[in-house]
């Protein structure tokens, strides 16, 4: 098992988009504090089925175990389409990182930068090119505290339950020295 001591934040970053990216079994494995490591959901965390729009085909959802209500999937209000999404970002985030140990450029800002559906950003183009303003879109307030505890979740059962709440202080810095800030 590899040991944390020394790892700066931002290595910290890139071996979470990398688990989730590449090793993490979305459909075999939950995500869960509790356990902190890596596991079939327990039988108190229900399956979440995914029926894709043609209403034949179907899928099991991710799992991730809310840390404070066990027995209650995170992930129950995904679709297909928010999973493919979830997948995407990681995939972007990868690419991203991976530019970036090449040119030795990426910010923070860009990796981070929120998300729209396409016609939505196609709008916001528009009203620019119209206008001269920019147009942002932002998540529904009641998606907020789940969206963070899902986030949350992710990061801290990242590599494989290892990483600690306590390893904050200083963080800051850390990721600065990355070039990310």
């Amino acid at each position: 098992s590899e040991t944390l001591a020394g790892l700066t934040v931002g290595d910290l970053f890139k071996q979470f988009v990398h688990f989730y990216a590449r090793s993490f079994d979305w459909q075999k494995e939950a995500v869960s504090i509790r356990s902190g490591k890596r596991a079939a959901p327990d039988l108190t965390l229900p399956l979440h089925i995914l029926l894709h729009d043609d209403g034949v085909t179907s899928e099991v959802g991710p799992s991730v175990e809310d840390p404070f209500e066990i027995g209650r999937n995170l992930a129950e209000g995904m679709t297909p389409a928010t999973l493919k999404r979830l997948h995407e970002e990681f995939a972007r985030a990868e690419g991203l990182i991976s530019h970036s140990e090449e040119t030795g450029d990426l910010s923070l800002a860009e990796l981070l930068e929120p998300w729209a559906p396409p016609e939505r950003e196609e709008a916001a183009e528009e009203a620019q090119q119209d206008t001269g303003s920019s147009v942002s879109f932002s998540l529904p307030k009641a998606s907020h505290g789940r969206l963070r505890r899902l986030v949350g979740a992710l990061y801290i059962a990242s590599a494989e339950g290892r990483v600690r709440r306590d390893a904050a202080p200083g963080a800051a810095d850390s990721f600065r020295s990355t070039g990310w800030a």
